[in-house]
């Protein structure tokens, strides 16, 4: 497909994972770029400067994606802002914090599932009803068929190899790995639906980008020892992960797959 000049949302783009993949939309892409994040607002304008000062089309987007309303309503106020349907979105904010079967908290269940499942459906069911309004009058493309719309799902690579630690966020993402099949069916032919299952990334981070800053982070040394006890011994780079997502924009044959990029860990 080709994006150059269209819209992309990059929910918790601020900081980390999806501050470089919103830069790397805009810059190497050629997208305007939705910035979406809750508390990090100063590293929200940064990314939107960087794209400004190469000549890009960035705005900050700011939305608590635990509300529901906020996330029903996020990517129509990107489409009116930018007076274009949004064609990809990349659904990257997430909460990560830890609980076990007998520690689980009302609390803890509704904050992950509600940011890391229950938003990206909604974000999702907006990039497709948008693009529908847009064939409607005239604005969805001229071949029949053709792809119009490309969601990323940011996962876990323990979608592949369950784990009994992290309830409540393991649930949330194997809910997610669940719904990225399911869409794929349901929004072909003109939205594809793609995957993307991190290992080691960032320490502090798995599959994606902390939605809210409330997670401990973890210490280097940790990190380490455990990126360097994969296949491959070493971390996934954020070169690795744009590197990914620009093969999904490209090839309109990948749909309903998600791709486990972390260095063989799902291996075992």
């Amino acid at each position: 497909m080709d994006v150059r000049g269209r819209v992309a949302l990059v929910t918790g783009a601020g900081a980390r994972i999806g501050r470089a993949m919103a830069l790397y939309l805009a810059k190497e892409r050629g997208m305007r770029v939705a910035v979406h994040c809750r508390e990090s607002l100063g590293g929200a304008e940064e990314v939107v400067a960087a794209v400004r000062s190469n000549g890009g089309d960035a705005r900050v987007f700011r939305a608590d994606l635990s509300k529901r309303e906020d996330s029903e309503g996020l990517v129509s106020r990107v489409s009116e802002d930018f007076g274009d349907v949004v064609s990809v979105l990349v659904n990257n904010a997430s909460v990560f914090e830890r609980d076990e079967w007998d520690s689980v908290s009302d609390a803890s269940w509704s904050r992950h599932l509600s940011v890391n499942l229950e938003a990206a459906y909604a974000l999702s069911r907006g990039l497709g009803e948008g693009l529908r309004v847009g064939c409607e009058s005239g604005g969805g493309g001229d071949v029949e068929g053709a792809v119009e719309g490309v969601i990323v799902n940011m996962l876990d690579q323990r979608v592949f190899r369950l784990t009994a630690h992290y309830v409540s966020y393991s649930v949330s993402k194997f809910g997610l790995f669940g719904l990225t099949q399911i869409l794929a069916q349901a929004m072909s032919p003109r939205v594809r639906v793609v995957g993307i299952g991190l290992g080691q990334v960032l320490a502090g981070t798995r599959g994606g980008e902390e939605e809210g800053g409330e997670e401990k982070r973890e210490d280097e040394a940790s990190f380490l020892r455990r990126a360097r006890s994969s296949p491959m011994g070493r971390a996934v780079g954020l070169g690795d992960i744009c590197g990914v997502l620009g093969m999904i924009l490209e090839n309109d044959s990948l749909t309903g797959q998600t791709i486990a990029l972390d260095g063989g860990q799902h291996l075992g």
